[in-house]
């Protein structure tokens, strides 16, 4: 069910042409997140082949976070179980804290000199 109606399969295939839209349903540019997508791939990537894909993963994190929305509702959007809404996005941000912080940390380091 999850690929015939989901969000991820059909909203957010069609928003990726539009980058005003884009902007509004990920608060980032197309570009942005795909640099992320990238930089997250190694850490985001399940072996099962039952697993959601990173890009998805992502997205369901970046959504929860730009809009505060429950669990519940990203579930029902994604067709995805609450359960893994909620997994997904503990998962993610760590992995975002781990990928970000070194180069936002790098970045500080620099300006301060």
């Amino acid at each position: 069910m999850r690929i015939q109606s989901g969000d991820y399969d059909n909203l957010f295939q069609e928003i990726k042409n539009d980058p005003e839209l884009f902007y509004r349903y990920t608060r980032m540019t197309l570009l942005n997140f795909q640099q992320l997508v990238q930089i997250t791939k190694p850490y985001l990537t399940k072996k099962s082949p039952r697993a959601l894909v990173p890009e998805l993963r992502l997205l369901i994190t970046l959504r929860y976070l730009a809009t505060g929305d429950l669990p519940f509702s990203i579930a029902l959007a994604f067709r995805v179980g609450e359960s893994t809404v909620r997994e997904v996005v503990k998962e993610v941000c760590l992995v975002l804290i781990k990928v970000l912080q070194p180069l936002y940390d790098r970045n500080l380091k620099f300006s301060e000199r």
